[in-house]
């Protein structure tokens, strides 16, 4: 399947039967892979109301017909001559007018007969849901009469087209952005994660060259985690991230971007900021961290910090940048750990 989604209108066996569109979106991991599917049902019972409510307003039939000329959707009285979801329109005798000119469904205005009276019809294609919307009204004899329902039938199609549609879309568009979501989001510490972190810094990166103004990297690693979690087990661990995941946000601006790297390794840019200033905001982090204390199971953990520290240099990639916050951590980690060290290009000071 080429679409990244598809619709389909069936039963809900676990909802009473119920007619019920069924919106499957395609779910890719980071290499663009297919994984799976995520669905969501929305039932049409809001959409059979719509249908009677513009009934019996405008005195008109509405119903939908699928590709093989097959009632799929009416009102609660049912479609022509009562006729009921799955009965084709070729066994109704009202309809042997019509379908003697429209063998199959097609877009267009027509007018038949049926059991003494004439027909005016308009037929609309919806190709989201590969069915025909009908819209009849019974001729009353009176020209301007005739002209107002085919303009009417007409704008009565746009309306319930439109809004079908609509609440397709919206339902898709909800989905879509819960996925993106969880696709961008560390699910443990609730921060973004390396996918997310590339749309953010792409962004951060763009708007430090444009003004101009600084930009400075942290990398930050947790010291001797693996021993943590070798110790206490990889829920204390996972607690642990939590917390200080919370620490490091409680420490920083809202406007800076703070991810969660991998492991315990966490990332962090720190908009309209330079070096110096970089600095005071990292050793405020190495400091508060020093002192939390971590409860779990009754005990109280305690952990530091290595901190690498880097501003980005004109016409520098993202990677490079990257790369020089990571090096400055590990000599951090090199010298004893639970220290803030700093690297620029053609010079290196701790």
């Amino acid at each position: 399947m080429k679409e990244p989604y598809e619709i389909n209108v069936d039963p809900d066996l676990a909802n009473r039967d119920n007619l019920t569109f069924f919106i499957n979106y395609k779910v890719y991991d980071y290499d663009k892979r297919f994984i799976g599917a995520a669905g969501v049902g929305l039932t049409v019972d809001a959409v059979i109301k719509l249908i009677d409510k513009y009934q019996q307003r405008y005195q008109r039939n509405v119903y939908f017909v699928d590709t093989f000329g097959r009632l799929v959707l009416t009102g609660a009285e049912g479609g022509p001559d009562g006729a009921r979801a799955g009965q084709s329109l070729s066994e109704l005798s009202s309809m042997k007018g019509l379908v003697s000119q429209l063998p199959k469904p097609h877009s267009g205005s027509y007018e038949y007969s049926g059991q003494g009276q004439g027909h005016f019809l308009n037929v609309r294609f919806i190709p989201e849901l590969n069915w025909y919307l009908f819209v009849d009204k019974r001729e009353d004899g009176a020209l301007s009469e005739i002209r107002q329902s085919l303009y009417l039938n007409l704008l009565i199609c746009l309306l319930v087209t439109s809004i079908v549609l609509i609440l397709l879309n919206r339902v898709i568009k909800r989905y879509q952005d819960k996925i993106q979501a969880q696709a961008t989001l560390d699910s443990l510490t609730e921060l973004p994660n390396r996918r997310g972190f590339d749309l953010l810094a792409a962004q951060a990166m763009h708007e430090a060259e444009r003004e101009p103004k600084p930009l400075t990297a942290l990398l930050l690693d947790l010291d001797h985690f693996k021993v943590l979690n070798d110790t206490y087990g990889h829920l204390a661990g996972d607690q642990v991230l939590i917390g200080f995941a919370r620490d490091l946000e409680s420490c920083l601006r809202h406007a800076d971007i703070v991810c969660r790297w991998g492991g315990e390794e966490f990332i962090v840019l720190l908009k309209d900021t330079d070096g110096e200033t970089g600095q005071k905001i990292a050793e405020k982090i190495r400091q508060h961290v020093e002192k939390q204390r971590y409860a779990y199971n009754g005990k109280e953990l305690r952990l530091t910090v290595s901190i690498g520290l880097t501003t980005l240099q004109p016409d520098e990639t993202l990677h490079t940048l990257l790369s020089r916050a990571d090096h400055a951590m590990y000599r951090a980690k090199q010298a004893g750990r639970n220290r803030t060290c700093v690297e620029m290009p053609h010079s290196v000071y701790e």
